[in-house]
């Protein structure tokens, strides 16, 4: 094992702490909520520069370490390049999907754009404690 991936799995081991923990205990602040959604955008902002497309950005893949640092996970439906695929035919985690995969839409989509989507529902998530597609808010929009 590597150096950076024993770090890795120290920083991380017996920890069980993720996103949707804190969602689920309710007790984060603003100010908890605005550093997690910073360091999303500047996650999703390198992995754009490295032509990288997550499509299953959720509260599950984020993993919170003891000394506050924030990693991305879970990239098995992670690809490379930039690409469109029809909606009908994506992966992304229920709860997490952008409109129209919900509506069955032969559209063509950006994959860009459903990590986008996601990170938005994390942050409702952080704000109301649910997802928002169990809601019904996303109806709404």
């Amino acid at each position: 094992m590597d150096f950076s991936l024993r770090k890795f799995f120290n920083e991380f081991q017996n920890r069980k702490k993720n996103a949707q923990t804190l969602i689920k205990n309710k007790k984060q602040g603003k100010q908890l909520i605005g550093y997690i959604v910073v360091k999303l955008i500047d996650a999703l902002h390198h992995l754009n520069q490295l032509k990288i497309i997550h499509r299953d950005i959720k509260a599950e893949n984020i993993l919170i370490s003891l000394n506050g640092g924030i990693k991305l996970c879970d990239f098995g439906e992670a690809r490379v390049g930039s690409f469109k695929i029809s909606a009908e035919k994506t992966l992304c985690t229920r709860g997490y999907r952008p409109p129209e995969v919900y509506r069955d839409e032969q559209i063509l989509t950006n994959f860009e754009t459903y990590d986008i989507w996601g990170l938005g529902i994390i942050i409702l998530e952080f704000f109301y404690g649910i997802n928002p597609y169990e809601m019904g808010l996303i109806g709404l929009l």
